[in-house]
């Protein structure tokens, strides 16, 4: 492989072609005498203009490409050419490029033709880019950020500090409400941030600044120790960094672990994974899960999932580069129960209210993650426009052993005939999930409204095909568990699982109000396995849950529904189904 090399163009912005009209005042001092009051048509970009970044890489965009680079569809900075089995990558950062590739010859002839373009600056052999300072030996790379390490203890202060050997002390554990004195939020969010852009080519660190990020509203002195002790470790270590060796192995492997409920304010759990190319570490990351684990297996299963998805796109990117990998990526992780579950599709009672985009079983020849939701790794968006923005599934209960759930996409994916009801989805961030607005539930006669529990903005619950139980706002909850109450009169006892707070001693099926949930714009009537679930052969439950922060629509309560999501108009209709004798119909 050659050396790299970057360089910058002089003028990037004024290079830019603009497609949207826009006019500017006739600069002082060079106006057109005669038409002082007329305004300018900008042809090309000017500094300061919010298109000029867009209309600049535009503009590079298509002059690569007509001189035969392949843009990498998995990273748009990233352009790969390739002839007569020489390559030659080009990574860019608005201005600045760097290159490198397989023939010195290719690699100098681009130069000389890019400096013919545009107005290059060509900066020779690669030793700083952004703040990186770059080694180029005869055996590999070494990348560091000695420099700005020792700035940044500079600009806080620490520069006499005294060195520790952890960026962490052992064991200590961070509140929002520690009671400390609280300290300047701006020095310590400059603090935080720059020790996130040492991150880049210090990964020893990053278990450490992710948990001083969580504190960037209301820091205290203990939050802002623990950030300065980061500083004391950096005074010890400065010239650490990443070396990258010169090495045939092209194999791509992963390790993922997590730091169960690690946060003791909401009990959440941190994902850790760090991949290799050959020896080399090449990605890792550090952040704390979206949702509560219960349990050290839950919380290494969802780490390993994380990382799942992101060899998925490692591999993608490699493939794009012409290191293609031939063979399944090993991710190592360290609790058998975990591992197990991952190779286990079946559910039991310890694993099956893991939520569903969590989950994904891969057998030989196979590869990709099936979920529905709107995040990148979700089938829905691996399969992009073939879908037509369109799918839809009817689930059928677990004791249906005649019937299985189905799943359309595209124009069979589309929701018709009588009794047809429809919502808007509601566009929240993150798009990972389908919001919906829930106006209230009818037990019987009397209608609970949502509005009454202090949560009636749009977009207030997610419906999920993977999560089982519903999960209503308390005040709703409570109202709704109280109508039930008062219509059944059976013998109330502890659910056998410990899972769901209201059951009923019966083996047999039981006779409920009806049950309406109004949506706006759309009111369903569930069925009785919509609204009761059987925990054991004498318990039959409530399938709800009270919750304080996010309300879903479960699963269950989508049971004998067809449910059609189009992503285009952002709709989400039902139309229910009844059980035959063969297959799933249509009432």
């Amino acid at each position: 492989m050659a050396n790299s090399s970057n360089g910058c163009e002089k003028s990037a912005f004024l290079n830019g072609t603009l497609e949207e009209e826009v006019y500017v005042n006739q600069p002082e001092g060079f106006s057109v005498i005669g038409h002082e009051n007329k305004v300018l048509k900008l042809k090309k970009a000017l500094y300061g203009l919010k298109q000029a970044p867009r209309a600049w890489y535009s503009r590079l965009d298509n002059y690569l490409q007509k001189n035969g680079f392949s843009r990498c569809l998995h990273e748009y900075a990233l352009y790969v050419k390739k002839d007569k089995g020489d390559i030659l990558y080009i990574c860019i950062y608005v201005d600045d490029l760097i290159l490198t590739g397989s023939n010195q010859h290719m690699y100098e002839n681009f130069k000389k033709v890019m400096a013919q373009e545009f107005e290059m600056s060509d900066m020779g052999l690669m030793s700083y880019y952004l703040g990186l300072e770059v080694k180029q030996r005869s055996d590999g790379i070494f990348i560091s950020q000695e420099a700005y390490a020792r700035e940044t203890l500079k600009k806080f202060k620490m520069k006499e500090c005294n060195p520790v050997t952890t960026p962490i002390e052992c064991g200590v554990k961070l509140s929002k409400d520690d009671g400390a004195r609280k300290v300047d939020s701006t020095t310590f969010r400059s603090l935080v941030g720059s020790l996130r852009y040492l991150t880049c080519t210090r990964p020893d660190i990053l278990f450490a600044v992710g948990l001083v990020s969580r504190f960037m509203e209301n820091p205290s002195e203990e939050h802002m120790n623990a950030a300065k002790r980061i500083l004391r470790y950096l005074k010890g270590t400065f010239d650490y960094g990443i070396f990258y060796t010169s090495s045939n192995d092209v194999c791509l492997k992963g390790y993922c672990d997590s730091d169960y409920a690690g946060d003791v304010d909401d009990r959440k759990s941190t994902t850790g994974f760090v991949f290799y190319f050959g020896e080399n570490a090449i990605s890792w990351c550090s952040r704390k899960q979206p949702i509560v684990t219960l349990s050290t297996c839950e919380s290494e299963y969802v780490a390993t999932t994380a990382g799942t998805c992101h060899a998925i796109w490692l591999r993608r990117l490699l493939s794009e580069l012409y290191f293609a990998q031939d063979r399944a990526t090993k991710i190592m992780v360290d609790n058998k129960s975990a591992i197990a579950l991952a190779k286990n599709p079946v559910f039991h009672d310890r694993s099956k209210h893991i939520d569903a985009r969590n989950g994904g079983i891969f057998t030989g020849g196979e590869s990709g993650i099936v979920g529905l939701g709107g995040g990148k790794a979700s089938l829905v968006r691996q399969l992009g426009f073939l879908t037509r923005g369109k799918f839809s599934y009817c689930l059928v209960s677990v004791s249906d052993k005649s019937n299985s759930s189905k799943l359309n996409f595209g124009a069979n994916a589309e929701v018709l005939g009588r009794g047809v009801v429809s919502t808007p989805m509601v566009m929240k961030s993150p798009e990972t999930f389908y919001r919906l607005t829930l106006e209230g539930i009818s037990v019987g006669n009397q209608r609970l409204e949502m509005s009454d529990s202090g949560v009636s903005e749009e977009g207030n619950i997610i419906i999920d095909s993977g999560t089982t139980l519903t999960l209503l706002p308390i005040d709703l909850y409570n109202k709704v568990e109280n109508a039930l109450k008062s219509s059944i009169k059976l013998k109330r006892i502890k659910d056998p699982q410990g899972v769901l707070d209201l059951c009923y001693f019966t083996r047999n099926d039981i006779r409920i109000p009806q049950f309406t949930v109004h949506f706006k714009g759309a009111d369903l009537k569930l069925r009785h396995d919509n609204v009761l679930v059987r925990t054991s052969n004498v318990s039959l439950c409530l399938a709800a849950k009270p919750v304080q922060d996010l309300a879903i629509y479960g699963n269950l309560a989508q049971v004998n529904f067809l449910v059609g999501y189009d992503l285009v108009k952002r709709t989400v209709s039902f139309r229910l189904l009844i059980v035959g004798d063969h297959e799933m119909k249509s009432i």
